[in-house]
Order: structure tokens, then C-alpha cells, then sequence
């Protein structure tokens, strides 16, 4: 009964917002994943581990489906994008 209305919720999850609730966690944990790459503090490496993958080659193909680029080439062109605004 439990896994009925779980498939339930899940359904009127995607149909309210568009996708399922995984993919809908995935993004945002990829959103996050983007602004501490921006930050800088973090290495990619613990950036993978809190986005819930606990391995850095998921995450990093992850990242690249979702964004286009590596976590790192991210990283560099902000930080390039960064330091020409600053010097101007």
C-alpha cells in the first residue's frame, strides 16, 4: 500500500512540476553544485561528495550532461569572467 501512494505522490509531483522528483533533487543539487564551484573555497572533489554522489567521475559526468562543461573548465572560465570584471 505505501509503495501505492508513493507512486502516487510522484505522479502529482511530475505533473505539477514538470519532472519527477528525482531529477527535480538533481538539479537543485547541481544549482548548488554550481555556486561553490563559483566560490572557489571547495575542491571539485568535495563538491561531488556533498552532492551525494561520494564519486567524482559521476558527478563530473553529471555536471557535464547538465551544464555542458567539467566542474573544473566551470570553475576556471568564472574565475577568468571574475578577475576580468575586477581588473576593468
Amino acid at each position: 500500500m505505501e509503495e501505492i501512494l508513493i507512486k502516487v505522490e510522484a505522479t502529482m509531483f511530475s505533473k505539477q512540476i514538470g519532472t519527477s522528483p528525482s531529477r527535480y533533487i538533481r538539479a537543485l543539487r547541481l544549482q548548488e553544485a554550481e555556486r561553490l564551484l563559483k566560490q572557489g573555497n571547495l575542491s571539485v572533489a568535495d563538491i561531488a561528495l556533498s552532492f551525494g554522489d561520494g564519486d567524482i567521475y559521476s558527478f563530473a559526468r553529471a555536471f557535464k550532461r547538465s551544464i555542458g562543461m567539467s566542474p573544473s573548465h566551470y570553475r576556471d572560465k568564472y574565475v577568468l569572467i571574475e578577475q576580468s570584471s575586477t581588473d576593468g
